[in-house]
């Protein structure tokens, strides 16, 4: 995906480029029409790049969940670099997990009981 990301975002500067080109072989334009065009061409490959990485922060989401699936990520939460938690539902049950860079704990298993609060949930789960 990389490569392909790089192909188009490369192609769209090269044609945008000699696009531009063109603009600068009216010998007679005036300085606003040059500023003018030159923005415009900048707020092309703005725009066209604010697209493009949408549509890879939409795809490439560590959250983006589809609705068959069995394993769900609710929410992630950085601790510290490289540490976070993670909220995880399998089959209906609610997991936390502790992740790492070299490794992952389960913390706790939620149940879908409200009664406890989040101190309770987290005197066992040391226990667990």
């Amino acid at each position: 995906m990389k490569s392909s990301f790089l192909t188009i975002l490369i192609s769209t500067t090269l044609i945008l480029g000699f696009a531009s080109s063109s603009c600068y072989a009216a010998a007679y334009e005036t300085q606003t029409e040059m500023y003018f065009r030159a923005v415009w061409g900048l707020a092309i490959v703005v725009g066209i790049m604010l697209i493009i990485f949408a549509l890879v922060r939409k795809r490439f989401s560590l959250t983006h969940n589809d609705n068959d699936t069995q394993i769900k990520v609710l929410e992630m939460r950085p601790l510290m670099p490289k540490k976070s938690l993670c909220l995880v539902e399998v089959e209906g049950k609610k997991i936390l997990l502790g992740i790492s860079a070299d490794n992952i704990n389960l913390l706790a298993n939620i149940e879908k009981d409200n009664t406890k609060s989040f101190s309770d949930h987290l005197s066992t789960a040391g226990k667990e």
